[in-house]
């Protein structure tokens, strides 16, 4: 059958002639006692009947044939004698009977020979008699126990026959055995409804049931004509208003069904289903003997046998039904049929079973998994049906049911209470993991053409409403007027079809279209099952087109952006309305839905633009969607500001955090897509009506109708209202500690914050900073005992989202508050406690007891504080993006010293304070000879490599000459005036008025020296004054001689004149320069008693591998390190080595993917970029007939970085060599690649413009940091320079050699897809086996599945959007990072941008949430402990004193 024609379906059966009318007939009995009055022929029959009782263990005396069938007769006639007088006698008959019937399988011994013989042959004889124990049945009379059990038996007795496997029917016994069951289900089943108390109430489920059972054996053995399939197909439309008839039925289906899924397609298509309802086993054991192609014709004569389901909606229809000779329906005149009413009563439930076995058969085709029944409300399944045994308690009255409905509504409920029967079940029976349709349909699956060319007849005659209806609303059913019946109770069957309907088309295969006529009549459908109206319907219908309509915006259907406008008014009511449906739902789950959807609708205004939105009720005269007198018809643009206010307010009363998540990520979307229209995410400037030129804010910004209108919505109020909604889900309580929230809200403020929007109030800013700094120390101050991992992770988060935005908004930092928060959270990150308490007291640093709240807190606390003081502001670093360390190294310095300095050239290695490595280079970089003391010194800190050049300067640079100031000045001239002599000045040490003082006593109380001296101290002192009077006699000479030789000669005397001396050339700057940092004092170089190491110690640079363990400290990452692996999947491909060898060129794909790859940051040349180039962490994998290998070619890609992560986005390919040589390249980046953080949109791969000359020296300020990651392996060192004693390699490259990412970068994958059904078996093991199989970055789940990495596959569809589907690690949280998540649909400009941001989230998340990051440090905690390392093997303790005779004996260097 060709699935693009479209099948008109004629009655199958019309050529054939069928035997309703000689089934239906009751014929008088002919028989010979029937000539003879009751009582005699009862006699008769209860002498033979007793006489064969008597006989039942011996051989039988019936010899003949006409023995045998004289006999028959007679029992026939005792089977139609009273049951409720003889039942005894009646009982013994159908005992005969059935074990003469064992001569079909294993005859007895009271079996007369004639009927082994030829056992059909009677056996058509005793079928026939065995329909008169139900034919006086018929009408209202009174039913004892026993003639149930007498039906019963006889229905046990064919059962049998049935299950028998060596019973062997001939073709007349099958026709007659089968019109024979037809008869006994129509004496039973047909109408009138008979009441509860009588026979057809006791066993239509048992008739029925059996009566299906013996055909499925007739269809194996002896497949019925076409005449008993339509005598079958008109019976059972008289039967249809028995629910018990259409439980079986749909029993029967499913067995029938799951064989045929199974032949058409294969096993695996049922492998992983999880069925609703339990099949048969009765069924199940007949449909396992059907061949192939009785299967077939079984399964679609059995889909076929009640006509056309839709009927069972139409009261009209099935209410004027009466079975009569002709066997047609027809209208009764005058008063309704005998129990109209109870029927029309079981009416809607009737229907509602029948449209759900038709989605049951749609789901089973499109291979749908239903989830457990702990997914519906009220815990049950509801496919699990169990029939009451009255079936007049089946169901509610329609009338009794609108009237709780409407009481309920009155009380203010938004539920209704109603009974939870088998039949009118008011509960969703779509779980939520079932409307996942790319997740739970099968792969091999029919087209949606094909299924509907089977069920679309029915599925849309049932969405269809009634047409037979007065203008007072009640349904007219012929003469009589139902006003118990309205559409409201049919409600749940066409909730069923629309909900079959949806499934289909939500599977769409990809690339195979709808017929047009099918898309129209299933918008048209969608458009009034979308109208809700609380006082006509209970909005079923809409709960079930929202939950199964989640996918429906992301297939390729044709012109589906029309049913927009039909949608989002649902979805208002739903997310931002006071919901108050007429039926019982989880909210958390039709809201869940409701937001899938809203998050394929964020890029429809700005895609289709100024496309005006269709009115289609309008269309098909069926009402409007637009107000009346609407002038102008609403394009999508008009609907931006309905999604944003509803964005809004669905965060802000949303209580589920599942669903809070997509509402934040949703958000985050729209904002970038509106961000990048509007051109300010590709950071070109562009004026918003945000704030006035003052900074102030716009008038009116507080009205959510202004922002939120038709008019242009300003970006920074969408900054302003997105920021504030995340800050208060992270204080409010309830969310604080949930991750999935909290690592939402803050994924979306590091997101939002990268937006180039200038006219931001920097008040909005400093509020969210200080929002976050709140958030933070919320968590930490909480109780020891509810600190966990997962609080832990959310702190972790939190320092990093404040990172990000300070990062991109460094003008926060000006703020004094802002500046003392961010301190004081650092602190308590790392010390677990403020240095000032709440009363004022002030604990200082020394006195402190470290006690940090964890060890990851601690160590992004300390990445944190050293980014504030060394990067904030200063991204990207003169280097460029790539490097925000210095690219000079040892080589590089000393390749530009003068010739004449290089011999005498070296370094000096100190380690200060245990965490910094410094080398100090003393020579200048000039040749002039008046050069001024220069050090060069290099920097190792854990934040990264900087690199300084410094001089003692005593002139500014404005100076023409720089040492001007150590030329000698010439001598001062002479004054001409001739000098005076000058008086000599005697000054007496008293004052003069002493002397004139008269003396006193007590003045000669003191003696003098001589009266002291005693005899023996008198000589000396003698002595002693005479020496001194010879001193000054001396003295005197000298001076006059002096006098008289100077006295000839002028002044001043040239030869004795002194001069300046020549300025110094050779400066020991590295003691000076320690000077100046006040590390050369005692207690610099004095060892603490409590640690190894002085604040500054020596390294002993002539030692073997020292180098060797520089470099390895330089080969560090200063940022966390990102690959994601770009592939491009063609249609078709699964195998790993098909994928990978397409991988090779640009030059095959298309535009889209071309652009798309150039947007996901700036293109850079391998052979000189100096970050992070990708790497393989590959293992062995085999496929087919040997080993597949991958390598990373030394293409342009896209890099990406900022101030804490660099991402590289390669294209692996298929290897050559072996997996282990698959390493990387080392590369340079000039300062001129990379404009900034932001990518290149559209533009082609550049090319490298050169390495960075050896004059930018300067500091090595913040940004990212990581080194290169070799992707093959490096060149072995060169020609040999000395540093500090040993040799280094002269061709060592300039950057940071290998970097040694070990296990600390993770990966993941983007998968472009051409099908997108193909990433349903897309190698996703082996693909990560192959790329990245570290155990840490890919996921085992607890079965002992595969590991995986996270991927994003995307596709594109014919409107020019795209889709998404997020894949995470098995075992992991199905709960992906945003801001793309599973399912959402975006634009084509927003498309690398968003898929940028979601895998660093995903790579950051997976850092904070899994297990092994417990032993991986961030890079700044790897750094120092490097350099803790490097200090205990090269460190020399020694004592000051020795430390100083070094130093000035050069012997350090």
């Amino acid at each position: 059958m060709d699935s693009r024609t479209p099948v008109v379906r004629a009655d199958m059966y019309a050529e054939w002639v069928s035997q309703t009318e000689s089934i239906q007939v009751v014929t008088s009995p002919t028989d010979v006692l029937n000539a003879f009055t009751p009582g005699v022929s009862r006699t008769v029959v209860e002498a033979v009947v007793t006489f064969l009782e008597k006989t039942i263990s011996s051989s039988s005396t019936l010899t003949t044939p006409g023995q045998v069938q004289w006999t028959m007769k007679i029992i026939g006639y005792g089977l139609t004698l009273p049951i409720v007088t003889e039942e005894p006698l009646v009982n013994n008959c159908v005992e005969i009977y059935r074990d003469w019937l064992s001569a079909l399988y294993s005859p007895k011994p009271c079996v007369p020979p004639p009927i082994i013989l030829d056992p059909n042959f009677y056996a058509q004889l005793i079928f026939e008699q065995f329909t008169e124990v139900f034919s006086p049945l018929q009408g209202s009379c009174p039913v004892s126990d026993g003639h149930v059990s007498l039906c019963y038996k006889v229905l046990q007795v064919a059962h049998t026959l049935v299950k028998e496997s060596s019973v062997r029917f001939s073709l007349e016994t099958w026709h007659t055995f089968l019109k024979s069951l037809l008869r006994i289900a129509n004496n039973i089943l047909a109408p009138p409804l008979q009441p509860n108390d009588s026979i057809g109430s006791k066993l239509h489920e048992h008739v029925i049931h059996v009566f299906f059972e013996s055909w499925l054996r007739a269809c194996a053995e002896c497949f019925p004509t076409p005449v008993y399939w339509k005598t079958l197909r008109e019976l059972c439309c008289c039967w249809r208003h028995h629910p018990s008839l259409i439980q079986c039925w749909n029993s029967l289906l499913l067995s029938l069904s799951l064989r045929v899924v199974s032949l058409l397609y294969s096993p695996s298509h049922l492998s992983c289903l999880s069925l609703p309802l339990q099949e048969d086993q009765d069924f199940k054991q007949m449909v396992a003997c059907l061949r192939d192609d009785a299967l077939v014709q079984a399964w679609f004569r059995t889909l076929h046998t009640l006509g056309d389901v839709v009927d069972l909606c139409h009261a009209e229809r099935v209410v004027s039904v009466s079975t009569t000779p002709q066997g047609v329906t027809t209208e009764r005149e005058g008063q309704p049929p005998v129990g109209q009413t109870r029927r029309l009563e079981l009416l809607p439930g009737i229907f509602h079973d029948a449209m759900r076995g038709v989605a049951q058969l749609v789901f089973l085709f499109l291979g749908i998994n239903f989830s457990s029944s702990s997914h519906y409300p009220g815990g049950g399944n509801p496919f699990e049906t169990q029939l009451p045994t009255t079936p007049g308690l089946v169901h509610h009255s329609p009338a009794a049911r609108r009237k709780e409905i409407k009481m309920d509504k009155a009380n203010g409920g938004h539920n209704v209470n109603v009974q939870k029967s088998s039949h009118s079940r008011f509960y969703v029976n779509i779980p939520l993991a079932a409307s996942k349709l790319s997740e739970s349909t099968s792969v091999i699956r029919p087209e949606g053409n094909t299924l509907l060319h089977l069920f679309g007849s029915w599925l849309f005659g049932a969405t269809t409403w009634p047409s037979m209806q007065t203008a007072d609303g009640t349904w007219t059913l012929g003469h009589v007027s139902q006003p118990q019946l309205q559409p409201m109770d049919f409600e749940a069957g066409r909730a069923e079809a629309l909900r079959a309907l949806c499934a289909i088309f939500s599977a769409q295969h990809c690339g195979v279209p709808f017929l047009p006529i099918y898309l129209a009549r299933f918008y048209q459908a969608l458009c009034y099952g979308l109208q809700y109206d609380p006082e006509t319907c209970s909005g079923q219908m809409v709960i079930f087109i929202i939950l199964s309509s989640t996918s429906l915006f992301r297939k390729d259907l044709q012109s589906i952006n029309v049913m927009v406008p039909y949608f989002l008014p649902m979805l208002e009511f739903i997310l931002a309305g006071k919901t108050n449906f007429g039926y019982e739902v989880k909210m958390e789950e039709l809201r869940h839905a409701a937001i899938q959807i809203l998050s394929c609708l964020l890029c429809h205004p700005y895609h289709f633009l100024n496309q005006p939105l269709p009115d289609l009720l309008c269309a098909s005269a069926g009402g409007s969607l637009y107000p009346t007198g609407q002038q102008t018809t609403p394009t999508f643009i008009s609907l931006k500001g309905r999604i944003l206010r509803l964005l809004f307010v669905a965060i802000q009363d949303e209580q589920d955090p599942k669903n809070l998540h997509l509402l934040l990520q949703s958000l985050h979307v729209i904002i970038k897509d509106i961000a990048t229209y509007e051109g300010v995410a590709e950071a070109v400037a562009s004026p918003s009506a945000g704030h006035t030129s003052d900074g102030k804010p716009i008038p009116g910004d507080g009205n959510p109708d202004l922002i939120f209108g038709d008019e242009d919505i300003h970006l920074a109020v969408l900054f302003e209202k997105a920021c504030g909604a995340a800050t208060t889900c992270l204080l409010t309580q309830k969310w604080e500690c949930n991750t999935l929230v909290s690592l939402s809200a803050l994924e979306l403020i590091s997101g939002l914050a990268e937006l180039n929007i200038e006219d931001i109030h920097h008040s909005v800013t400093r509020d969210i900073v200080l929002s976050i700094c709140t958030y933070i120390k919320g968590l930490a101050l909480k109780e020891i005992l509810r600190h966990s991992k997962i609080l832990h992770t959310c702190i972790v988060a939190a320092f990093k989202a404040l990172l990000d935005f300070i990062s991109w908004h460094p003008y926060t930092l000006s703020s004094q508050r802002c500046l003392t928060k961010i301190m004081k959270v650092v602190e308590l990150g790392i010390s677990g406690a403020f240095s000032e308490d709440p009363k004022g007291h002030v604990v200082y640093k020394g006195l402190k007891e470290l006690k940090p709240i964890s060890g990851r807190v601690k160590e992004i606390a300390e990445f944190v504080f050293a980014s504030v003081m060394e990067r904030v502001g200063s991204f990207p670093s003169p280097s460029g993006p790539a490097a925000p360390s210095s690219l000079v190294t040892e080589e590089d310095l000393l390749t530009r010293l003068p010739s004449d300095k290089k011999d005498q050239a070296r370094f000096w290695y100190y380690i200060v304070d245990n965490s910094m490595v410094l080398a100090l280079l003393e020579k200048g970089f000039t040749e002039q000879k008046d050069a001024l003391p220069t050090v060069s010194v290099i920097i190792r800190s854990p934040s990264g490599r900087h690199v300084w050049t410094m001089q003692l300067r005593n002139h500014p640079r404005s100076e023409a000459s720089p040492n001007k100031h150590l030329h000698g000045t010439a001598r001062p001239c002479l004054n001409p005036t001739p000098m005076s002599t000058p008086v000599p000045i005697y000054r007496s040490p008293w004052p003069d008025s002493v002397n004139q003082q008269p003396m006193m006593t007590v003045d000669g109380s003191i003696p003098t020296l001589e009266d002291t001296l005693g005899e023996e101290l008198r000589s000396v002192h003698e002595t002693v004054v005479t020496l001194v009077e010879q001193q000054i006699e001396a003295e005197s000479r000298s001076h006059d001689k002096v006098h008289d030789v100077t006295r000839g000669r002028p002044f001043p005397d040239p030869d004795l004149a002194q001069e300046s001396p020549e300025p110094r050339t050779e400066f020991e700057t590295a003691r000076l320069f320690l000077s100046h940092l006040g590390l050369m004092g005692i207690e610099g170089v004095q060892t603490d008693p409590q640690s190894r190491l002085p604040p500054l110690a020596m390294l002993d640079s002539t030692r073997d591998f020292f180098h060797t363990q520089l470099a390895s400290l330089d080969s560090l990452p200063t940022r966390f390190c990102n690959t994601v692996f770009v592939l491009y999947c063609k249609r078709g491909n699964t195998q790993v080595s098909d994928i990978l060898s397409g991988q090779d060129s640009l030059n095959d794909k298309p535009n889209e993917f071309v652009e798309f790859f150039n947007g996901l940051g700036w293109a850079v040349d391998p052979a000189h970029h100096p970050g992070f180039a990708g790497r393989l962490h590959p293992s062995i994998f085999k496929e087919g007939c040997g080993p597949v290998e991958a390598q990373i070619p030394h293409h342009s890609f896209p890099y990406h970085a900022t101030i804490m992560t660099e991402v590289a986005f390669v294209m692996p390919t298929l290897g050559l060599g072996t997996i282990g040589s698959t390493t990387s390249v080392h590369s340079h980046e000039s300062s001129e690649l990379g404009p900034g953080p932001e990518p290149l949109h559209g533009d082609t791969f550049l090319s490298g413009k050169g390495v960075m000359s050896p004059e930018m020296v300067g500091g090595g300020g913040g940004g990212g940091g990581g080194g290169e990651c070799d992707r093959t392996s490096s060149s072995n060192l060169g020609s040999r320079f000395k540093v500090g004693g040993a040799s280094m390699d002269a061709e060592t490259p300039r950057l940071r050699g290998s970097l040694q990412c070990g296990d600390h970068d993770c990966a993941a994958m983007v998968v472009w897809l051409e099908n997108f059904e193909d990433h349903t078996h897309f190698p996703l093991e082996a693909m990560t086996s192959l790329l990245h199989s570290p155990t840490h970055m890919s996921s085992t789940s607890k079965t002992g599945g595969k590991k995986a990495l996270p991927t994003i596959f995307i596709h594109k569809l014919s409107s020019g959007l795209y889709q998404i589907a997020v894949r995470m690690p098995s075992g992991r949280n199905e709960v992906s990072a945003g801001p793309l998540v599973d399912g959402m649909v975006v634009s084509r400009r927003t498309l690398s941008l968003l898929v940028r941001q979601t895998t660093i989230n995903i790579c950051s998340r997976f850092r904070m949430e899994s297990e092994w990051h417990t032993n991986i440090s961030t890079p700044f905690t790897n750094r120092k402990r490097k350099i803790e390392e490097f200090s205990n093997l090269f460190s020399r303790p020694v004592e000051v004193a020795e430390f100083f005779k070094k130093l000035f004996t050069c012997e350090v260097k």
